[in-house]
């Protein structure tokens, strides 16, 4: 279900805010921290199909914070007048953070629905960087975005054929955020966050869930999608200076044919350069590389040099430029450009989703799509020789098969992809070479790599790590 316009655009911050002014305190567990506040102290009971106890608690963003009980309760002092963002953060591997939102100061649950719930309010992942100034959303559109969430967990990919559905019934909690509940066995709230725990392959995030949930539709991504851009703006060049660089006002242009100026810097894309693109939920900022090897500097002894230029998103709006200039002498200097108004970048950048779907794309028209992993395998669910790739719709990668082969949750990870221009029929592409994930916890670590030639995969290396339990890794050619 969509949100009207309206709801949307106050919810971006289009409209009026209310300002959180920022306070830094600490507090012991169960117990409220920053202290002088008129507004009554915010309770609530942080869970996720068990209690989160020990947890850190806080108010975004004045960032005052307080610690679960055992029971998961917390009691907090919000400092500032509502509304508040709750963000919960917890050694759980499966949901790390979590977040929910209080508009009048009440009662706030913080559990996996109120989440999902809160994403589909903002309408993209929630970090603490992406609200700055909590919008006061109306009960209609808290009670559309639960609608929303419910209708999508009835549609849930099965953890085991990414091709059928496991429904997920969340109906019986009709207010995820206020609630009461007791977080054990036989409380409806409670049973409901079992049934999506028990819905989730391994490895599977908050995160992941929630990239699914608001991209599943998205197409395979574009790394051309950042031509056309033109932009204002002031840029910071650092020494030695050199006319080449940009410093202070500068108009930055890339356009469809590759044409590249940033002030008096200009350059146009030639097959060979490369593009990448870093990006996901286990990324903090998302940034868009382009390898200019047409400039490249070769340096006895210490090999070739690139001029790069990297367009920088930070989750809030906040997009910046810099340029980096190797000169023939082995010098470099370095430009920073901001944008003089607000750029639509998260507009034309690939979702997570859209770039696993883009590396399925590019995997599928392989001449060769298997590729050789040694024998004896040691790595459980990697077969010793011939083995190829299984991309289900949700973005989940199995290697060989559905029944007992390796499997990693792709949206749950931080996405790298990167390709080398070539010319084409249609003018310059990018052609994908290299494709990496990686989810990492504190006791959890899965990592992926890919790399791609024109005809098959020359290279897949697995990373698996769980503390105490195994440190395990494969390299198939």
């Amino acid at each position: 279900m969509r949100l009207a316009p309206a709801a949307l655009l106050r919810l971006l911050g289009v409209l009026a805010f209310v300002p959180l002014l920022a306070t830094c305190s600490g507090g012991g567990a169960g117990s409220s921290s920053g202290g002088g506040s008129s507004q009554p102290d915010v309770t609530g009971i942080a869970a996720a199909g068990a209690p989160l106890a020990n947890a850190t608690v806080g108010v975004l963003p004045s960032f005052n914070s307080a610690k679960t009980d055992a029971n998961g309760h917390y009691s907090i002092d919000p400092v500032v007048p509502p509304p508040y963002l709750i963000e919960v953060t917890s050694n759980n591997p499966t949901y790390p953070t979590l977040f929910s939102i209080s508009p009048d100061g009440r009662m706030a649950n913080v559990t996996p629905l109120t989440t999902l719930l809160v994403a589909r309010l903002v309408g993209k992942p929630v970090d603490g960087a992406v609200i700055k100034n909590i919008p006061k959303p109306s009960n209609q559109e808290i009670s559309a975005a639960r609608d929303a969430v419910v209708a999508y967990l009835l549609t849930r990919p099965s953890k085991a054929d990414g091709h059928l559905t496991d429904p997920i019934d969340v109906s019986a909690v009709t207010d995820f955020l206020s609630t009461p509940f007791d977080p054990a066995p036989g409380d409806p709230y409670d049973d409901a966050l079992s049934r999506l725990n028990q819905s989730l392959m391994e490895g599977e995030t908050i995160d992941g869930i929630v990239e699914h949930m608001l991209h599943a539709n998205d197409p395979p991504g574009d790394l051309m999608s950042l031509f056309p851009l033109e932009f204002a703006a002031t840029c910071a060049s650092f020494s030695p200076s050199d006319a080449a660089i940009p410093d202070g006002p500068a108009q930055v242009s890339l356009k469809a044919n590759g044409e590249i100026t940033v002030g008096p810097f200009s350059y146009v894309l030639t097959p060979g350069d490369g593009i990448s693109l870093t990006f996901g939920t286990a990324i903090n900022t998302n940034h868009w590389r382009l390898d200019l090897r047409g400039n490249s500097v070769v340096v006895p002894g210490f090999g070739t040099f690139n001029d790069t230029i990297e367009i920088t998103d930070d989750n809030v709006g906040s997009v910046f430029l810099t340029l980096n200039k190797v000169f023939a002498d082995n010098s470099r200097q370095s430009s920073s450009c901001t944008p003089s108004l607000p750029i639509p970048f998260a507009s034309i950048r690939p979702s997570a989703l859209g770039l696993i779907r883009l590396f399925g794309v590019t995997f599928g028209q392989l001449a060769n799509q298997n590729f050789l992993c040694p024998d004896p395998a040691t790595f459980p669910g990697v077969r010793a020789g011939a083995s190829f790739f299984i991309l289900d719709p949700n973005g989940a990668l199995r290697i060989s098969s559905y029944l007992d082969g390796y499997a990693l949750n792709l949206p749950s990870m931080g996405i790298e992809v990167g390709g080398e221009v070539v010319a084409g029929s249609n003018g310059l592409a990018a052609v994908l070479r290299g494709f990496s994930g990686s989810r990492r916890s504190a006791n959890e670590i899965d990592d992926i790599g890919v790399s791609i030639s024109d005809t098959d995969i020359t290279s897949v290396s697995i990373d698996r790590f769980r503390r105490g339990v195994e440190n395990i890794s494969v390299t198939c050619q």
